[in-house]
């Protein structure tokens, strides 16, 4: 076989394998999720939706794609996520959802106190 049919078939063998994709369907989170999807973080959901976990399920609680409330005026205490972390309650994520899970909606949260005999 000659030099110009090996290159030539190769460059035939590139081109058929090549495929092109839209910006859009770069990646599954270029998209995101519809509202009510599972979530863990906001980025997997569509424009406009933010990853809440309802607050009544506690540290149960699973994330889900909830509308921005872009028009809320006043954010809710701070109180303690279930990693016992602070988390304040935004009011962006709407009535009833939290940007973590969280223990209860008793305000506030004290870290845990550092041991510096831990090992």
């Amino acid at each position: 076989m000659s030099m110009k049919r090996v290159l030539l078939s190769l460059a035939l063998l590139l081109a058929a394998c090549r495929t092109t994709t839209s910006p859009v369907e770069d990646g599954p989170g270029d998209i995101g999720a519809p509202d009510g999807s599972a979530c863990v973080l906001s980025s997997d959901c569509a424009a406009e939706l933010l990853c809440g976990y309802p607050i009544d399920a506690g540290c149960s609680a699973t994330g889900v794609c909830v509308p921005e409330d872009i028009l809320c005026s006043s954010d809710g205490p701070v109180v303690c996520g279930c990693d016992s972390t602070p988390i304040g309650l935004a009011c962006i994520y709407g009535p009833g959802y939290a940007a973590a899970p969280i223990i209860s909606v008793t305000p506030g949260c004290q870290p845990a106190p550092f041991d510096a005999n831990f090992e």
